[in-house]
Protein backbone atom coordinates (compact mmCIF):
# COMPACT_ATOMS: atom_id res chain seq x y z
CA UNK A 1 0.00 0.00 0.00
CA UNK A 2 1.67 3.53 -0.65
CA UNK A 3 -0.17 6.56 1.08
CA UNK A 4 0.78 9.87 -0.52
CA UNK A 5 -0.72 12.98 1.86
CA UNK A 6 -2.75 15.09 -0.26
CA UNK A 7 -2.95 18.00 2.18
CA UNK A 8 -1.08 18.74 5.69
CA UNK A 9 -3.89 18.09 8.03
CA UNK A 10 -6.49 16.25 5.66
CA UNK A 11 -6.31 13.78 2.95
CA UNK A 12 -4.47 11.40 1.37
CA UNK A 13 -4.27 9.07 -2.01
CA UNK A 14 -3.92 5.49 -1.17
CA UNK A 15 -2.69 3.48 -4.30
CA UNK A 16 -1.63 -0.52 -4.47
CA UNK A 17 -4.52 -2.11 -2.38
CA UNK A 18 -7.94 -3.97 -3.67
CA UNK A 19 -10.36 -3.24 -1.67
CA UNK A 20 -12.47 -6.36 -2.85
CA UNK A 21 -9.67 -8.94 -2.04
CA UNK A 22 -8.25 -6.87 1.06
CA UNK A 23 -7.34 -9.06 4.24
CA UNK A 24 -7.36 -8.23 7.76
CA UNK A 25 -3.88 -6.74 8.46
CA UNK A 26 -4.64 -4.79 5.12
CA UNK A 27 -7.92 -3.48 6.22
CA UNK A 28 -6.33 -2.69 9.58
CA UNK A 29 -3.27 -0.65 7.65
CA UNK A 30 -6.27 1.23 5.54
CA UNK A 31 -8.38 2.31 8.96
CA UNK A 32 -5.07 3.46 10.63
CA UNK A 33 -4.82 5.96 7.58
CA UNK A 34 -8.44 6.95 7.15
CA UNK A 35 -7.90 8.20 10.91
CA UNK A 36 -4.65 9.93 10.31
CA UNK A 37 -6.02 11.34 7.41
CA UNK A 38 -9.81 11.38 8.10
CA UNK A 39 -10.49 11.51 4.39
CA UNK A 40 -8.76 8.71 1.77
CA UNK A 41 -8.75 8.19 -2.26
CA UNK A 42 -8.10 4.89 -2.98
CA UNK A 43 -7.53 4.33 -6.12
CA UNK A 44 -8.12 1.95 -9.52
CA UNK A 45 -10.85 0.01 -7.62
CA UNK A 46 -13.33 -2.40 -9.46
CA UNK A 47 -16.27 -2.73 -7.18
CA UNK A 48 -19.68 -4.75 -8.00
CA UNK A 49 -22.39 -3.82 -5.71
CA UNK A 50 -22.14 -7.01 -3.37
CA UNK A 51 -18.10 -6.23 -2.79
CA UNK A 52 -18.81 -2.64 -2.22
CA UNK A 53 -21.40 -3.75 0.33
CA UNK A 54 -19.23 -5.77 2.21
CA UNK A 55 -16.15 -3.38 2.22
CA UNK A 56 -18.46 -1.16 3.44
CA UNK A 57 -19.88 -3.17 6.35
CA UNK A 58 -15.99 -3.22 7.66
CA UNK A 59 -16.13 -0.12 8.39
CA UNK A 60 -19.52 -0.20 10.28
CA UNK A 61 -23.73 -1.08 10.51
CA UNK A 62 -24.81 0.53 7.32
CA UNK A 63 -27.73 3.32 7.42
CA UNK A 64 -30.14 3.89 5.05
CA UNK A 65 -30.37 7.12 3.44
CA UNK A 66 -33.62 9.42 4.22
CA UNK A 67 -33.40 10.31 0.26
CA UNK A 68 -35.02 6.70 -1.22
CA UNK A 69 -35.60 8.35 -4.67
CA UNK A 70 -31.84 8.06 -4.88
CA UNK A 71 -31.26 4.22 -3.71
CA UNK A 72 -30.63 1.09 -5.88
CA UNK A 73 -33.29 -0.66 -6.72
CA UNK A 74 -31.46 -3.91 -5.23
CA UNK A 75 -29.01 -2.72 -2.85
CA UNK A 76 -30.31 0.25 -1.29
CA UNK A 77 -27.77 0.91 0.93
CA UNK A 78 -26.02 1.91 -2.02
CA UNK A 79 -27.48 5.94 -3.43
CA UNK A 80 -26.97 5.85 -7.48
CA UNK A 81 -27.63 10.04 -7.36
CA UNK A 82 -26.79 10.81 -10.94
CA UNK A 83 -28.53 9.50 -13.99
CA UNK A 84 -26.37 6.81 -16.08
CA UNK A 85 -27.51 4.90 -18.68
CA UNK A 86 -26.71 1.45 -17.01
CA UNK A 87 -29.34 -1.24 -16.13
CA UNK A 88 -30.52 -1.94 -12.34
CA UNK A 89 -30.03 1.45 -11.74
CA UNK A 90 -33.25 3.24 -10.74
CA UNK A 91 -32.84 6.60 -12.50
CA UNK A 92 -32.78 10.21 -10.55
CA UNK A 93 -33.97 13.16 -12.33
CA UNK A 94 -33.51 16.03 -10.78
CA UNK A 95 -32.77 19.91 -11.69
CA UNK A 96 -29.95 19.81 -9.20
CA UNK A 97 -28.50 15.81 -9.45
CA UNK A 98 -25.23 16.84 -7.54
CA UNK A 99 -27.75 17.24 -4.20
CA UNK A 100 -27.92 13.41 -4.23
CA UNK A 101 -24.03 12.88 -3.17
CA UNK A 102 -24.65 14.91 -0.20
CA UNK A 103 -25.35 11.14 1.50
CA UNK A 104 -23.05 11.60 4.58
CA UNK A 105 -25.78 11.88 6.73
CA UNK A 106 -24.07 14.84 9.17
CA UNK A 107 -27.58 15.67 9.77
CA UNK A 108 -28.16 13.21 12.40
CA UNK A 109 -27.80 13.77 15.94
CA UNK A 110 -24.85 10.46 15.94
CA UNK A 111 -23.50 10.88 12.46
CA UNK A 112 -21.86 7.72 10.30
CA UNK A 113 -18.08 7.21 11.03
CA UNK A 114 -17.85 7.09 7.37
CA UNK A 115 -19.69 7.89 3.70
CA UNK A 116 -18.02 5.92 0.36
CA UNK A 117 -18.14 7.71 -2.46
CA UNK A 118 -17.10 5.50 -5.73
CA UNK A 119 -17.12 7.02 -9.03
CA UNK A 120 -18.43 4.79 -11.82
CA UNK A 121 -18.02 7.68 -14.67
CA UNK A 122 -16.61 11.09 -13.50
CA UNK A 123 -17.99 13.69 -16.13
CA UNK A 124 -15.37 15.47 -18.20
CA UNK A 125 -15.27 18.58 -19.99
CA UNK A 126 -12.37 19.63 -22.25
CA UNK A 127 -10.42 16.91 -20.53
CA UNK A 128 -10.59 18.15 -17.20
CA UNK A 129 -13.39 16.66 -14.52
CA UNK A 130 -16.43 18.65 -13.84
CA UNK A 131 -17.08 20.20 -10.56
CA UNK A 132 -15.05 19.40 -7.26
CA UNK A 133 -15.56 17.84 -4.01
CA UNK A 134 -14.02 19.69 -1.01
CA UNK A 135 -13.34 18.38 2.26
CA UNK A 136 -12.45 20.00 5.65
CA UNK A 137 -11.91 19.18 8.84
CA UNK A 138 -12.14 20.81 12.77
CA UNK A 139 -9.44 19.12 14.01
CA UNK A 140 -6.48 21.27 13.02
CA UNK A 141 -7.93 24.54 13.95
CA UNK A 142 -9.87 22.92 17.29
CA UNK A 143 -6.53 22.06 19.16
CA UNK A 144 -5.25 25.69 18.19
CA UNK A 145 -8.08 27.27 20.09
CA UNK A 146 -8.07 28.31 23.54
CA UNK A 147 -10.30 25.76 25.97
CA UNK A 148 -13.32 27.83 26.77
CA UNK A 149 -13.73 28.71 22.80
CA UNK A 150 -13.40 24.57 22.22
CA UNK A 151 -16.11 24.80 24.57
CA UNK A 152 -18.52 27.12 22.92
CA UNK A 153 -18.36 25.41 19.63
CA UNK A 154 -19.22 21.96 20.84
CA UNK A 155 -22.46 20.85 19.31
CA UNK A 156 -25.26 21.24 21.71
CA UNK A 157 -27.64 18.85 22.26
CA UNK A 158 -30.37 18.77 20.18
CA UNK A 159 -33.83 19.93 22.43
CA UNK A 160 -36.48 17.00 22.45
Amino acid sequence: MKVTELAPHLGARIDGIDLARLDEAGFRALEEEFHRHAVVAVSDQSLDESALIAFSRRLGDLELNVASSFHHRDFPHINRPLEQAQAGWQPARSADAGQGWHADMSYNATPARASILYALEVPMRDGAPLGDTLFAGWAPPMTRSPRRCIAERRPKPLAR
